[in-house]
C-alpha cells in the first residue's frame, strides 16, 4: 500500500469516527433541552398558610445543585419560588423518592406562611440558567 492510500484510509478512519462521536455529544447537550417539575399548591384549612410539594427529576436536580444526593436542593429552595409577592416557602426535611414516566424523581414539600387562593401567583428563579428550557407546571389539587 503506498502512502497516499493509507492517508486516505486514515482519513476514512477519522471521518467515521467523527460521525459516530457527533451523535453521543448530542444526546448530552440534549439531555437538559427540555424538562419539567410538577407543583402543587393546596390549602391547609389555616387562614395564614398554604402547602405545596414539587417533584423534579433527579438528573434536573443534580443540574441544578451539582450533586446527585437530593439533599442539596433543600437549602436553594426558598430561592427557586416564591408565592404572591414575597412569601417564601419553608421546605419540610423528607423528601419522597418515586418514579415518574421512567425516571427517579424527587417531590419536596412544606409550607408557606402565605394565604392560600385558587389563583395565587409563583414565581420561579435561578433555576432558567442551568435548565433553559425548564418547565414548571401546577398541578390542580
Amino acid at each position: 500500500m503506498n502512502t497516499n492510500s493509507l492517508s486516505l484510509v486514515q482519513k476514512l478512519r477519522a471521518f467515521c469516527f467523527a460521525i459516530l462521536l457527533v451523535p453521543l455529544l448530542q444526546q448530552g447537550v440534549a439531555a437538559h433541552s427540555f424538562s419539567t417539575s410538577f407543583l402543587t399548591i393546596e390549602p391547609t384549612g389555616q387562614p395564614q398558610q398554604l402547602r405545596w410539594s414539587w417533584r423534579f427529576t433527579a438528573h434536573d436536580i443534580e443540574a441544578l445543585t451539582g450533586d446527585s444526593n437530593p439533599q442539596a436542593a433543600l437549602p436553594l429552595l426558598g430561592e427557586w419560588l416564591n408565592f404572591g409577592e414575597n412569601c417564601r416557602p419553608l421546605a419540610s426535611d423528607t423528601i419522597k423518592p418515586g418514579v415518574h414516566a421512567g425516571e427517579q424523581t424527587y417531590t419536596f414539600s412544606g409550607t408557606a406562611p402565605c394565604v392560600y387562593t385558587d389563583d395565587i401567583k409563583y414565581t420561579v428563579k435561578h433555576i432558567f440558567g442551568p435548565l433553559p428550557d425548564h418547565k414548571v407546571l401546577r398541578q390542580s389539587n
